[in-house]
């Protein structure tokens, strides 16, 4: 059977310690999941969905801890509410000024720069560093390190993800979309 999603913005939800009640009515709604946009600290322009610390929640979720424990709080108080969580997580962008970038600068270019145009996606933003997954090794350490946080994310009970702008799949040569 498929899940009953409701989305869930997590500065519409406020401080984690109000949750409850938000998951509470999604319950009475008859839905059985609930999909959390990114939770995380943003970049400097403040646009959740472009992340500049996976390792840290929002500041004004109001939660101290580490994410992972953040998470765990909400996958729990889901829980009591008979309902599992899944995220939203944008795989190959994050904030110019995120601590990946900073730590790992040549997996990412800056403002889309290198990387055609495409119809089927919105165009580059400039506070946003676009993964360089055109390249093996780039896109295998990138790989390593998403595993990583998706088995963390996982340990702390979330459910399910949701692959935002997920990158085009190449064909085998390597020069465009793959329709198979």
């Amino acid at each position: 059977m498929a899940p009953k999603i409701y989305h869930l913005h997590p500065l519409v939800a406020g401080d984690l310690s109000d949750w409850g009640s938000h998951f509470a009515r999604c319950r009475a709604m008859g839905f059985d999941t609930v999909c959390v946009a990114p939770p995380f600290v943003p970049g400097a322009s403040g646009d959740i969905f472009v992340t500049a610390d996976h390792e840290a929640l929002h500041p004004a979720l109001g939660w101290p801890g580490s994410a992972d424990a953040g998470i765990a709080h909400v996958v729990r108080q889901a829980a009591e509410h008979g309902l599992s969580v899944w995220l939203d997580l944008a795989i190959d962008q994050v904030a110019i000024d995120a601590t990946i970038r900073r730590r790992e600068e040549q997996w990412f270019v800056a403002g889309g720069c290198g990387a055609p145009p495409s119809p089927w996606r919105a165009p580059h933003r400039l506070d946003v560093a676009y993964a360089r997954l055109q390249q093996t090794n780039i896109a295998d350490a990138m790989a390593a390190w998403w595993l990583d946080r998706l088995a963390r994310l996982t340990q702390a009970g979330i459910a399910g993800f949701r692959c935002l702008n997920p990158p085009p799949r190449r064909d085998r040569s390597g020069n465009g979309s793959s329709t198979d």
